[in-house]
């Protein structure tokens, strides 16, 4: 694909004044109501004005704000992100768009995808239904499900994305989100590495306080620097590697997403992408043979290239990389070890129909951030490491078999269209490595993961209009 290199910088540039803005918003707290007031109303003007740009924008806010607190409203002792506002108000845009014939609906409805989407929605109803009938809070309820609530833009996704400017525009922003959400992790690696601790611990409380990510402190001076949107990196990688989506940029490109892949220090991002890199290479090898060997040796270079990248950035890269790989336990792991138990024991008293959103389990943690809070390690949650334990506990058998329905449904497409442009394959690799992570880390209940399979399906429907170049690699 041709990589446009100015739309691209456009695009990067206009992130970085919004982030600028959540960091000044956030260091003058009298500023947040105004800056959140000021995004929601552009947001609603362009949406009206330009209903396919503001699109864009939501999905480039998707793919950089982790949570969606860039900016975000206090209000009652809860916070309303900038991403529940560009929900509410795209969608209301969208509804009198259909009602007044603005915008039409009928070609989703007679796709393939409505009925496993038609099946998910009323499985998440009625988890939210099923959740209320036991008993569960309502705000627990309400941040359990609200993830799945991004579904209701599938019909938005498929009719832009459907579309030949639609099905090439959305690359630019995702590449875009890549390297900025890249770069911004180098950056924030480099000032708690270098900055003044003043400094330094300002930026941290700006990027927790904004959910966009953690910066934990490592052996040898490192700092690990997790964002969730890192997984639109790992994406990023393999439409770059797979898709042959620009030779000109590939090892620019390559190594920065490596090198935020690295910083991460996330076993499931590795798990994920090490399961997307072996699937590819084996269809290479079956398909392309002749290719293999170049593939590979690109592929080595541009992860030496970040591996050392992050190195200069900070030494103790080395030494904390090599200690992560041969460590088992680590917070989040030994969190994961204690909800099992749980977990499976849950599941077990509602297997079939589940036990609703807002479910809590009480367990005891070894996790070093629950200890601090706690000394006793008592913890109670509904938010689940396990992925598919989560979906399953909470809609059960009936539950996650619908969910792979709607996935598999996506999934069969992509494998029928990789044979013909190799960007299908880059992005049905990114669908494997979202399966594989979410084993780990909850992604398939997040806007997140559901905006990427959203993606794909909208971009499933789009003309096959020279994407990438002829050749495959």
């Amino acid at each position: 694909m041709r990589f446009d290199a100015k739309k691209i910088f456009y695009i990067i540039f206009g992130i970085l004044l919004a982030e600028a803005a959540s960091f000044l918003s956030y260091l003058h707290p009298a500023l947040r109501p105004w800056s959140f007031a000021a995004v929601s109303v552009l947001f609603f003007i362009l949406a009206a004005r330009n209903f396919r740009l503001a699109f864009f924008v939501l999905l480039a806010e998707l793919f950089i704000g982790s949570k969606g607190y860039l900016f975000y409203l206090e209000f009652e002792g809860i916070n309303l992100s900038a991403r529940i506002a560009f929900f509410l108000i795209i969608l209301a845009v969208w509804f009198a768009g259909v009602f007044v014939g603005r915008f039409e609906v009928r070609s989703f409805l007679k796709s393939g995808f409505f009925y496993p989407y038609l099946a998910l929605l009323a499985v998440v109803a009625f988890g939210t239904v099923r959740g209320a009938f036991f008993g569960n809070a309502f705000q627990d309820i309400f941040f359990d499900a609200n993830g799945y609530f991004y579904l209701a833009l599938a019909p938005i996704f498929f009719g832009i994305l459907k579309t030949e400017e639609g099905g090439r525009e959305v690359f630019n922003f995702l590449f875009a989100a890549a390297i900025w959400v890249s770069v911004k992790t180098i950056f924030l690696l480099f000032a708690v590495s270098y900055f003044s601790p003043e400094t330094a611990y300002k930026i941290y409380r700006w990027v927790r306080t904004t959910g966009i990510g953690e910066i934990t402190a490592w052996s040898g001076g490192f700092y690990r620097v997790f964002i969730q949107s890192q997984i639109y990196a790992v994406f990023a990688l393999l439409v770059l590697v797979f898709g042959n989506f620009s030779k000109k940029f590939y090892y620019f490109c390559g190594a920065l997403f490596f090198s935020a892949i690295f910083v991460s220090l996330s076993r499931s991002f590795e798990v994920g992408l090490l399961a997307a890199i072996i699937l590819g290479f084996v269809f290479v090898l079956l398909k392309h043979r002749s290719a293999f060997f170049l593939l590979f040796v690109r592929l080595a270079i541009v992860a030496a290239i970040g591996f050392l990248l992050v190195g200069l950035v900070n030494n103790g890269f080395f030494g904390a990389a090599s200690g992560r790989a041969a460590e088992l336990g680590g917070g989040a792991a030994v969190t994961r070890l204690a909800e099992l138990g749980p977990l499976w024991e849950q599941i077990k008293k509602n297997p079939v129909l589940g036990s609703g959103f807002g479910t809590t389990l009480a367990f005891k943690s070894l996790d070093p951030r629950v200890l601090q809070s706690n000394s006793s390690g008592d913890y109670t949650t509904y938010a689940f490491e396990w992925g598919y334990l989560d979906i399953l506990m909470k809609l059960g058998i009936v539950g996650i078999t619908i969910y792979g329905w709607f996935i598999w449904r996506i999934a069969r497409d992509f494998w029928r269209k990789k044979d013909g442009d190799p960007i299908y394959l880059g992005l049905f690799l990114g669908l494997i490595a979202l399966l594989a992570i979410n084993i780990f880390s909850p992604y398939l209940n997040h806007p997140l993961g559901i905006g990427y399979l959203m993606l794909l399906m909208g971009f499933l429907k789009s003309p096959d209009n020279g994407l990438t170049e002829k050749n495959v690699i």
